[in-house]
């Protein structure tokens, strides 16, 4: 009895982290996506090109005021992941009880490959604001690269954590809830 109480206290702990960091994660992820989308524009032929409103000159300093976005991002997607491996692990022998969190753990790790290879371009544009050693096309080469090679992957990943924190939240699937006659 004292096990599964601890268990249950553990359980809980990981999964307030897994919701803090989580949500950390996904609230930098939209003002990101958000914030790098608004520099572009696409011209009739569907390339994309800087936005007439935005002053070619100052591209180095709008990056290096997106530091902190950046910055907050990487470090709580990497904490993000880390103790949801954690609770994965911890977890293991009741994952066939809970539906909701083999079906939740299935889906934000099949998008860590591509949040990893979305997290290196940030990354790349991280130490180059920071550093304030790129030049302008870099910058914008990069933010470039981020939207086009993975094409809607970012907004589809923002609507598979979505589904992600239902599943979280009301738990349908869940074997140990349920009264069996």
């Amino acid at each position: 009895m004292m096990n599964t109480k601890k268990d249950s206290l553990s359980n809980k702990f990981f999964q307030a982290l897994i919701f803090v960091f989580g949500s950390i994660w996904f609230g930098s992820q939209i003002s990101k996506l958000l914030t790098i989308f608004h520099f572009f524009q696409s011209d009739e032929f569907g390339r994309l090109s800087l936005r007439e409103s935005i002053n070619f000159n100052l591209i180095v300093d709008l990056y290096y005021q997106l530091i902190p976005l950046f910055s907050v991002t990487i470090v709580s997607y990497i904490i993000f992941i880390i103790i949801l491996f954690i609770y994965f692990l911890n977890n293991i022998r009741t994952l066939k009880f809970k539906g909701w969190l083999f079906i939740s753990i299935v889906i934000i790790f099949f998008c860590v490959p591509f949040e990893i290879y979305l997290l290196s371009i940030d990354w790349e544009i991280l130490v180059s604001a920071y550093n304030k050693s790129a030049n302008p096309y870099s910058f914008i080469k990069l933010s470039e690269e981020r939207i086009s090679i993975l094409g809607n992957f970012p907004l589809i990943s923002i609507f598979l954590h979505l589904i992600t924190l239902f599943l979280i939240s009301f738990k349908p699937l869940d074997k140990e809830n349920r009264v069996e006659n």
